[in-house]
């Protein structure tokens, strides 16, 4: 366990908290919700095998996981029996990555939890708790020929042990694409070994993918769009608090991140409160070379006159400066953003559903 004074790491992921008190916690000793004035059900979430790091910001904690779909299926259900109503499931396309609370080790996982509490819940009784889903694997493109699958999956109860185990080859070839078919059969059959294959089968398959996923009721979903959505929306609100974690918001919910910058670049040219444009220089530090096409506004604002915002800013600008470009190939960029459209569309017929699709 480590325990910090935090300030600018924070101000990055907690921006109702401008310097706080934090611990961060690595590996998976159990978690006491008790001691943190939280309820049971928390601690049953914080402690499912898969939990490798947590932290805690005077009393709000937020949990990182690996694992994988059965494991996000099963936290997901947890979660939504967590007391109260205000609960949001945030989907994002692509792997999950944080930093520790210093900023100096990379943190990857596949889901996150993060529960308001203490001196947050007490300044903002509003603030959902938040459990963020990392979708890795695309939707598949090609539709294999379904006379042969179900040729394949009836044979795997044949009599002949070697028909058995070409069928099961023969399906591990299809991948993603197999997964409706695997679902599909799997509710239908009696057999114990039929199950035990396609279960195999299933398990083989690494990363999270959006078939498999099973969608709590009565939690909001969110989607990539949604996000990116909200958070323009709150840009405009009348609450500056509000309009400060949007700004931050856009800069971490690993969506587009030129039309992030494009919308905080119109922001600061009639942003006056001295908190939120202190959220936009953290932003742009998160941002890092993204963030290069903000630099002449924010370098106006260096000028702001509030000493606070000044140093934020002369920070800021220093930062993006000396970021590096992170270069992705175009057909990786280009495939995340078919995976975020993908997602989209997924929790749109989810909610539609109110059910798993």
């Amino acid at each position: 366990m480590h325990r910090f004074s935090v300030a600018v790491a924070l101000v990055l992921a907690l921006p109702l908290i401008a310097s706080a008190l934090a611990t961060e916690h690595f590996g998976n000793a159990p978690y006491t919700a008790s001691h943190w004035g939280l309820p049971d059900e928390v601690g049953r979430l914080a402690n499912l095998p898969g939990r490798h790091y947590w932290y805690e910001v005077n009393g709000s904690p937020g949990f990182f996981y690996k694992g994988d779909v059965a494991a996000v299926n099963e936290a997901m259900a947890l979660f939504a029996k967590l007391p109260g109503t205000n609960k949001q499931i945030r989907f994002v396309a692509g792997p999950g990555e944080t930093k520790d609370l210093q900023q100096k080790r990379t943190i990857p996982f596949d889901w996150s939890v993060r529960i308001p509490a203490g001196l947050e819940r007490a300044m903002r009784k509003d603030t959902p708790s938040v459990m963020v889903v990392h979708v890795t694997v695309p939707l598949p493109t090609l539709k294999p020929d379904e006379s042969a699958v179900q040729q394949w999956i009836a044979e795997l109860d044949s009599p002949m042990f070697a028909v058995r185990d070409a069928a099961t080859k023969k399906l591990r070839e299809l991948g993603f694409a197999g997964v409706s078919y695997f679902q599909a059969a799997l509710k239908a059959t009696e057999s114990t070994e039929t199950r035990d294959r396609l279960e195999g089968l299933l398990n083989r398959l690494k990363g999270i993918d959006q078939e498999r996923l099973e969608f709590p009721k009565d939690v909001e979903l969110v989607g990539p769009a949604d996000q990116f959505e909200g958070y323009r929306k709150q840009l405009t609100d009348t609450d500056s608090t509000t309009r400060g974690t949007a700004a931050i918001g856009l800069a971490t919910s690993q969506g587009d991140a030129a039309a992030a910058v494009k919308e905080l670049v119109k922001f600061l040219e009639t942003e006056t409160n001295e908190y939120a444009l202190r959220c936009v220089a953290s932003a742009a530090t998160r941002l890092g070379a993204d963030a290069k096409p903000l630099l002449p506004a924010m370098k106006k604002k260096i000028a702001f006159p509030d000493v606070n915002v000044n140093q934020a800013f002369v920070a800021a600008v220093k930062a993006v400066e000396a970021a590096k470009p992170v270069e992705m190939p175009s057909d990786e960029a280009k495939a995340l953003a078919t995976l975020r459209i993908e997602i989209q569309k997924t929790i749109a017929s989810a909610r539609a559903k109110g059910k798993k699709p």
